[in-house]
């Protein structure tokens, strides 16, 4: 394996000669690094190690505060500014640029796809056409619309999942999932249970391009990504069909620029804020789900990840439109509630994983997508998808958390 470059940037006085030589060499020197917040070199050392046990070919990581650069690591032909099909965290990039058409109202939170899809509901089954009539915006994006899930039931029917060649060779993919989601009985009542289901992406992707009359891709590029340092993103001929799920090819730094840009709580806009700081669903005692993005409290949980919370925490704030007020932590319980960039409760992080193998050019990639309370961002982006190997992606999320929170 061949490290092309482990460059570290910071707002120390005297690195900028040894970036130079890091950016000529294509190494970091022992200096360097040393002058870097340690924090960001325990995440860099996590990634390598990552990458090295699982033998990647190429992977980027760009990490940031604030939006500014300090630190990247990549390994094999790839570097930060390396294009790369992101998977399922492309789902961020849908829900903030949902969020736009709720901005100009003209999409509420509220509308169910009849209501915002009059015309292909119309070709729904008699069960489609009810189903459709129950779903809101608000539960497509929480993954509470009692869609089935990717991995429910046994036999699985969710399209994207078991399906995904024949929706790919369609003319409209995003229809023809959403119909064979729509016609089936629904896993649960609508609002009440989380299940992660890509068809529900592709069906705010299907709004998206209702809505705004133009082409998905387009409209998400030129309304969210441009205006946010991410003008080179765009959505790759090989895996089209998984567009507003799945579909995105962008760099580790312009996904790191978007995600600035898109989540740090003043860039939210008041609808958005209310919608993240009632992010926990309580029929889920392991996950929360947001704008495309999954909220987990340090100490909580994190896909198959488990923070160790320190026993003298007790209790946490939480923001209500009366204030804050004191609701007590039950060991191996969520919080109800837990807003968002609020320097004054305990840690908690954003993020998400995106993984793929399978009908796709390339046929395998991945991702993973952090943000945490002190103002730290990381992506990650690889060639290899990790499927059911059990903590490959959580593993690194875990070791990336314990360095990124000793950040100050």
């Amino acid at each position: 394996m061949t490290w092309l470059s482990t460059m570290i940037s910071a707002r120390t006085p005297g690195l900028k000669t040894a970036l130079v030589a890091a950016l000529t060499t294509g190494v970091m020197s022992t200096s360097a690094m040393a002058q870097a917040p340690q924090g960001v070199n325990g995440m860099i050392q996590a990634f390598q190690a990552w990458a090295a046990t699982n033998g990647l070919a190429n992977a980027s990581l760009f990490i940031a505060r604030d939006g500014t650069e300090i630190g990247r690591a990549a390994v094999g032909a790839w570097t930060v500014d390396t294009p790369a099909p992101i998977a399922s965290t492309s789902k961020a990039i849908t829900a903030v640029c949902l969020g736009t058409l709720v901005d100009s109202r003209q999409v509420a939170l509220t509308d169910t796809i009849q209501r915002l899809l009059p015309g292909f509901t119309q070709s729904l089954s008699a069960v489609g056409q009810a189903n459709s009539g129950r779903i809101t915006v608000e539960q497509l994006l929480r993954h509470t619309s009692g869609l089935e899930g990717n991995a429910n039931l046994t036999p699985p029917r969710e399209p994207t999942q078991v399906n995904y060649a024949t929706g790919a060779a369609q003319t409209h993919p995003d229809e023809w999932f959403a119909t064979q989601a729509l016609n089936q009985p629904l896993f649960a009542v609508p609002g009440t249970t989380y299940a992660y289901a890509n068809v529900n992406y592709a069906i705010l992707g299907l709004v998206i391009r209702t809505v705004a009359g133009q082409a998905y891709e387009t409209y998400c590029r030129n309304a969210v990504l441009t205006p946010r340092g991410a003008s080179n993103a765009h959505i790759a001929a090989g895996n089209s069909a998984m567009e507003a799920f799945g579909g995105w090819t962008i760099s580790a730094r312009e996904y790191s620029s978007f995600y600035w840009h898109s989540f740090n709580r003043s860039a939210l806009s008041d609808w958005a804020t209310a919608f993240m700081d009632r992010v926990y669903d309580t029929s889920c005692t392991t996950c929360s789900y947001g704008l495309g993005v999954g909220v987990t409290a340090v100490g909580y949980g994190y896909s198959q990840v488990v923070y160790p919370m320190p026993e003298a925490v007790s209790v946490i704030l939480t923001a209500t439109p009366r204030g804050k007020v004191i609701s007590p932590i039950v060991a191996g319980q969520n919080p109800l509630m837990l807003p968002i960039l609020h320097p004054d409760i305990p840690p908690y992080d954003l993020g998400h994983t995106g993984d793929w193998t399978g009908a796709t050019t390339p046929s395998q990639f991945s991702s993973i997508a952090m943000f945490w309370s002190n103002g730290v961002t990381a992506f990650v982006v690889c060639d290899r998808g990790f499927g059911s190997a059990p903590n490959q992606q959580p593993a690194l999320m875990n070791a990336l958390s314990n360095s990124a929170l000793t950040i100050n």
